[in-house]
């Protein structure tokens, strides 16, 4: 019998992963599709619009590392969120919490002095503590007093992000 590799037993055991990415290129066609279509509607040109977009994102080296840039806190809040689903739980306060334990791996990065490849770990291990507090008032809060979770998260969401926009920018 032939051995096969871990990726080979993955695509032949199902075609749940090539339906899933079919689904998503199918997706992203139409989407296209669809955007073009109301921009015609509207009176504007979707292939300036589309090669505008696409310059913006990847026109260059500086376009595609502010892109990159942009998107890994959307990919970590992504994962953090899917977690989340997995467990069959839904959290509001991603945002907030992400925007704290930035906020506290920068202030361990600046005022902590460590040898680099530590300090990497103890800056991130900051920030999963942050984004740990934070989420642990919410639940504090309904703990103690049965506040409800989706209003209490989505306030804290605005807490964070006006400290760090103080400690940042200043009053």
């Amino acid at each position: 019998m032939e051995k096969k590799s871990f990726i080979q037993d993955m695509f032949t055991k199902s075609n749940g992963l090539w339906d899933s990415v079919l689904i998503s290129v199918i997706s992203v066609i139409m989407s296209f599709f669809v955007g073009a279509l109301i921009m015609l509607i509207l009176g504007y040109n979707p292939i300036l619009a589309y090669t505008s977009l696409i310059k913006g994102a990847a026109g260059d080296w500086i376009s595609v590392t502010m892109s990159i840039r942009k998107a890994i806190p959307l990919i970590f809040s992504g994962l953090a969120v899917a977690i989340g689903f997995k467990c069959s739980a839904f959290n509001f306060g991603v945002e907030g919490q992400f925007a704290f334990g930035a906020l506290c791996a920068g202030l361990v990065g600046v005022y902590v002095k460590l040898p680099p490849v530590i300090h990497v770990v103890v800056c991130f291990m900051a920030g999963i503590l942050g984004g740990m507090f934070f989420a642990f008032l919410v639940a504090s809060l309904k703990l103690k007093f049965n506040v409800d979770i989706v209003i209490s998260a989505i306030m804290f969401n605005y807490v964070s992000k006006s400290l760090c926009q103080f400690l940042v920018m200043g009053p």
